[in-house]
């Protein structure tokens, strides 16, 4: 199971449904090939909550839009400092980036 798709959702392995898994397993393959063990660490661990966020809002990951960055931010401001934050919307930008798609940041 790779590093972003580990947690949340409620597919067939009890985490992710099918779609998602593929979202995640391609996450991990662009992590893995540009980012230090650190950064990747940092951008997996947000991906994973950013995946969770949008699961449980019925909104989707990727490509997300505008709106839905928005949202999460403001859900997570009560509990996540500003630099975590920050983090997070990098990850969000990096996986997008990394797709093709548009960046909602």
């Amino acid at each position: 199971m790779s590093d972003l798709g580990s947690r949340g959702g409620s597919g067939e392995d009890g985490f992710l449904t099918g779609r998602e898994r593929e979202l995640a397993d391609r996450a991990q393959e662009l992590f893995e090939k540009r980012l230090s063990e650190n950064t990747r660490k940092a951008y997996a661990s947000g991906w994973r909550d950013f995946l969770r966020f949008c699961k449980e809002h019925g909104r989707d990951p990727l490509p997300a839009s505008k709106e839905t960055v928005a949202l999460y931010l403001s859900d997570r401001s009560g509990s996540h400092a500003p630099t975590t934050l920050q983090v997070r919307l990098s990850a969000i930008q990096h996986l997008h980036d990394e797709s093709g798609a548009d960046s909602p940041t």
